[in-house]
C-alpha cells in the first residue's frame, strides 16, 4: 500500500513539476520586438510619422526595491527597475509611476515563479529607461496616511523622489511621470511641481477637473463608482484583495509586494498597514457635497484642492511636454483630455482612441467591430517616441496636436484645435409627435413625462468601466428606451459625421424643485439595432451661468449660482454631450432618448418622491438638439 501511495505522490508531484514548466514557458515574457509591417503601416496611419525602431536589450530587468524616508520620517515604497546590462558609465532617464494600487503584488509558492516585470517596465526598460514604481503614501507598503486623494503631503512627495533619482549614478538628470488613472492625475501632479528635470508627463484615461469629470458629472453624485471606488482602495489599503477577485488570484496572491531590505520588512509593512486606517473616506465626504465650493466633510477642503485644473500657472510654470490618452467611451475622460488641451499652453499631444478605460477594449458601436487599431505595442512605440524626444534628445519633436478616431468611419484624423476647423452647426427640433425634424415644427405643444427613477444605463456603461476596466456595452437598448422619452428622426438621406459636443437646448417644466436631465444621443440601423453615441448630464440646480468652453456647456457648480427650479415654471436647460467623432451612415436614424434618472449609475435628484415633466416643443424657442457636423 506504501508502495502505491508512493507512486501516486510521485507521479502527482511530477505533473505538478511539468504543469509548472509548461506554465513558466508558456507565460514567460517574450522578448520586446520591433512593430511588423502590418503594425508599422498602422501606426503611421493614425500618427502620421513612421514609428521609431526598437532596441534589443533582452526581457530582464534589473530590480532593486527601496523605502525612500520621507521629510516627514514617512517611509515611502519604490521599486527600481533598472535596464539589463547598464554599464557602469551609462546614464539613463527614469520614469515614474505613483499608485495607490500597489505598486507589485507578492506572489505565493509556486505563483512566484511567475513574477515577472510589468509590460510596461519591460517595453522601457529594454528601450534604456530607469522606471520607478512607487506605492503613493497611505497606501501599498508606504506609510503614512490620506485624508483625500492627490493631497499636498503626497504631491510633495514626488519632488522628493525627483530628487532621489537624480542623486543615483545612473540618471542622465531627466525625469518622466506617466500612468493610467490616478496614476495618470498623479504624474500630472508632477508637471505641477516646478521641478527642473521633469521634462515630460503622459496622464493617460485620466481626470482634469475632478468635479465635472468623474465626481459630480453635470453636478449629479457619481454614487456608484465614488461608493465602491472608496471600499476598494479601503480594501487594498489594509493589505487585503478586494471581495470580487477571482479564487485564483486570492490563492495566488497574499499581498502588496515588501519594499526595503533587511529582516524587518514584514514588521515595516504591518505598521504601515495600520497607519492606513487613518485613511479619509471618499464616500463619506462625497455626501456632504453638492456644490463645487463645498467644503467636504470630514476631509475639510472642497473638491478643488486637489483637481488638476486649479494648478495651471503652476503646471504651465513648469513647461513640461504632455502626452496624454483617451478613450470615447471612458467616462468623461475623452471631455477632460480635450479641456486640458484647450486650457494648458504647454506643449501637448493628445491620442483619443474607440477606448474603454486603460484601453482594454476598443469597440465602433457603429461599425459593430472590435480590436480597432493601433493596439497595445504600436501605442506603446507612440509613448517611446515621446519621451525619446524629451529625456533623450532623440528623434524629431512630436507635433502638438490632437489624434483622433472618427467611429462609424474606422478613420485616424488629426487635427490642431478642437473641434477641428471648418465645420458647422446643424439643429434638429424636437416634436410633440416624438420627432426629429430638421425643419422647425410650426405646431407649439408640450409633452408630458413621468419619470422612471427605476432606469438605467447598465452594468457596463462608460461610467463603471472606469473602476475595473470592464467592456463598454449599451444592451438592450430598444427595451430601455421604452421607459425614456425618445424623438428620432427620418433615415438620414446622406452620410452625417459629427465632431465636437452637442447641445441638448430643453425647454421644461416640472412639478419639483429640481431634477436631473439624463440625454442619450444614439443611431438606429436599418435593422433596428441602437448603437450609443454619446450621452450629457446636468442637474437643474446647476443649470445656470454657463462659461464658454468647449461648444459653451461648461458649469461653474458654484453654489452662490445655484438655481432652484419653480414648480410649474417653464424653464430653459442647456444640457452638454460628451464629445464625440463619428460618421453616421446613410439610412440610419438619430435617435435622442432623455430620462431623469440612471438607477445603475447616479444619485437619485430629487431623492423621494414622483416627478412629471413637461417637454415644450416648437416655435423658434422650442427643446431642440444642436449637433456640430464636420467639415465634409
Amino acid at each position: 500500500m506504501r508502495r502505491w501511495r508512493r507512486w501516486i505522490y510521485g507521479g502527482a508531484a511530477f505533473l505538478v513539476a511539468g504543469a509548472l514548466l509548461a506554465a513558466w514557458l508558456f507565460l514567460r515574457p517574450e522578448p520586446v520586438r520591433p512593430l511588423s509591417p502590418v503594425e508599422s503601416a498602422v501606426f503611421e496611419q493614425a500618427f502620421g510619422v513612421p514609428p521609431p525602431r526598437a532596441v534589443q536589450r533582452g526581457v530582464a530587468a534589473r530590480l532593486e526595491s527601496r523605502l525612500l524616508s520621507l521629510r516627514d520620517g514617512t517611509p515611502l515604497a519604490m521599486d527600481v527597475w533598472l535596464p539589463e546590462g547598464l554599464a557602469r558609465d551609462e546614464r539613463v532617464p527614469a520614469l515614474v509611476m505613483v499608485t495607490r494600487y500597489w505598486r507589485r503584488t507578492e506572489l505565493n509558492p509556486p505563483f512566484s515563479l511567475f513574477s515577472f516585470p510589468p509590460d510596461d517596465v519591460r517595453f522601457f526598460t529594454a528601450h534604456g529607461y530607469a522606471v520607478v514604481r512607487v506605492d503613493a503614501r497611505g497606501s501599498g507598503a508606504s506609510g503614512g496616511s490620506r485624508a483625500f486623494p492627490w493631497s499636498p503631503p503626497e504631491r510633495e512627495d514626488g519632488r522628493e523622489v525627483v530628487d532621489w533619482i537624480l542623486a543615483q549614478p545612473w540618471s542622465n538628470g531627466r525625469v518622466g511621470a506617466l500612468g493610467v488613472s490616478y496614476v495618470g492625475t498623479a504624474a500630472e501632479f508632477f508637471a505641477a511641481l516646478g521641478h527642473p528635470a521633469v521634462r515630460a508627463v503622459m496622464p493617460m484615461f485620466s481626470l482634469y477637473d475632478a468635479f465635472q469629470d468623474i465626481a459630480f458629472p453635470g453636478g449629479v453624485r457619481n454614487d456608484w463608482f465614488i461608493y465602491r471606488w472608496g471600499k476598494a482602495n479601503a480594501v487594498l489599503d489594509a493589505n487585503t484583495l478586494p471581495p470580487g477577485a477571482s479564487w485564483v488570484a486570492k490563492l495566488a496572491v497574499r499581498g502588496v509586494a515588501l519594499a526595503g531590505e533587511g529582516g524587518q520588512s514584514r514588521l515595516r509593512l504591518a505598521r504601515a498597514v495600520e497607519q492606513h486606517a487613518a485613511n479619509g473616506d471618499i464616500y463619506a465626504n462625497a455626501l456632504s457635497v453638492t456644490f463645487r465650493d463645498d467644503v467636504a466633510r470630514p476631509a475639510g477642503v472642497s473638491i478643488d484642492a486637489f483637481s488638476p485644473h486649479v494648478f495651471k500657472a503652476q503646471t504651465e510654470a513648469g513647461g513640461a511636454a504632455f502626452s496624454v490618452w483617451a478613450g470615447w467611451h471612458d467616462g468623461a475622460y475623452a471631455r477632460a483630455a480635450l479641456e486640458r488641451f484647450a486650457a494648458l499652453d504647454n506643449p501637448q499631444r493628445l491620442v483619443i482612441g474607440p477606448w474603454n478605460h486603460g484601453a482594454e477594449q476598443s469597440v465602433d458601436p457603429i461599425r459593430d467591430e472590435t480590436g480597432m487599431g493601433p493596439g497595445w505595442l504600436p501605442s506603446q512605440f507612440e509613448r517611446l517616441r515621446f519621451f525619446d524626444y524629451h529625456l533623450k534628445d532623440k528623434g524629431e519633436k512630436p507635433v502638438p496636436e490632437i489624434v483622433y478616431y472618427v467611429l462609424g468611419a474606422g478613420e485616424w484624423r488629426r487635427t490642431p484645435v478642437w473641434p477641428p476647423p471648418g465645420g458647422s452647426e446643424q439643429t434638429w427640433w424636437l416634436s410633440a409627435e416624438g420627432a426629429l425634424e430638421d425643419d422647425l415644427p410650426a405646431r407649439i405643444a408640450s409633452r408630458s413625462y413621468k419619470v422612471d427613477f427605476n432606469t438605467g444605463t447598465g452594468r457596463t456603461n462608460r461610467w463603471r468601466t472606469q473602476l475595473f476596466r470592464g467592456d463598454v456595452r449599451y444592451e438592450n437598448r430598444e427595451v430601455k428606451d421604452q421607459s425614456l422619452l425618445v424623438f428620432e428622426s427620418a433615415p438620414l438621406r446622406a452620410d452625417m459625421e459629427l465632431a465636437g459636443s452637442p447641445l441638448l437646448l430643453l425647454r421644461f417644466s416640472a412639478d419639483a424643485e429640481d431634477a436631473a436631465v439624463h440625454a442619450y444621443l444614439e443611431a438606429v440601423s436599418p435593422r433596428g439595432r441602437i448603437a450609443m453615441l454619446s450621452e450629457g448630464v446636468l442637474r437643474a440646480l446647476h443649470r445656470g451661468a454657463p462659461a464658454q468652453r468647449l461648444g459653451g456647456g461648461h458649469r461653474s457648480f458654484l453654489r452662490t449660482q445655484a438655481a432652484p427650479l419653480v414648480p410649474g415654471r417653464v424653464e430653459d436647460m442647456v444640457v452638454p454631450f460628451l464629445p464625440l467623432a463619428a460618421r453616421i451612415p446613410a439610412g440610419w436614424k438619430l435617435r435622442l432618448a432623455i430620462a431623469g434618472a440612471d438607477s445603475d449609475q447616479f444619485a437619485r435628484v430629487p431623492p423621494a418622491g414622483d416627478v412629471i415633466w413637461s417637454v415644450h416643443t416648437g416655435g423658434q424657442e422650442g427643446s431642440r438638439l444642436v449637433l456640430p457636423l464636420a467639415e465634409r
